[in-house]
Formats: C-alpha cells, sequence, structure tokens
C-alpha cells in the first residue's frame, strides 16, 4: 500500500522486490534493506500539490511504460504509469 499511494518513488524497487518472495536470496535481503534505507533517509520528503493559480501546469499529465518479458530468468513483464494532477503524482 505505502509504495503505491504514498511513496511512488520506491514502486519500482518493491515491485521486483515483490517478485522474489517465494523463494528471497541474500541479494533480495540486501536490496530490500537498501530500500529501507532510502525511506528512512528521505522520511521527510513530500509532494506538493498546487491549487487555483499557482499550479505551474495547468493539465493533467499521464506517462506510461512497459518491458515485456525483461526478468531473464522468469520472463515477466514489468510495466508502469504515474498520473499527474496540480502538479504532484498521484
Amino acid at each position: 500500500f505505502a509504495y503505491n499511494s504514498c511513496r511512488p518513488d520506491i514502486a519500482f524497487a518493491v515491485q521486483l522486490l515483490a517478485r522474489a518472495m517465494a523463494k528471497p536470496t541474500e541479494k533480495d535481503f540486501v536490496a530490500a534493506k537498501r530500500v529501507l534505507s532510502y525511506l528512512h533517509g528521505t522520511a521527510r520528503h513530500g509532494i506538493v500539490y498546487y491549487s487555483g493559480s499557482n499550479v505551474k501546469d495547468k493539465h493533467n499529465v499521464a506517462y506510461s511504460d512497459a518491458d515485456w518479458a525483461s526478468c531473464t530468468k522468469s520472463r515477466k513483464s514489468t510495466s508502469g504509469y504515474i498520473l499527474y494532477m496540480a502538479g504532484g503524482p498521484v
């Protein structure tokens, strides 16, 4: 929930870590600790939304990307998207 709703900056890393939860390796634990360390270091960072005439970009913007069968072991695909409203991601 946190990566999807509150911290979109870690979404890709958490998605890749979630794939390995059936049989995690030492490398996966190191990666998970790195994500936690990043969260600890950026705890005071936040998303800024603008209102009224302060909105820098008056348009809603959406970006998406996909990588078909990019994992060489499982051939799983990775995809993602982000929507911006009022100058911040939703």
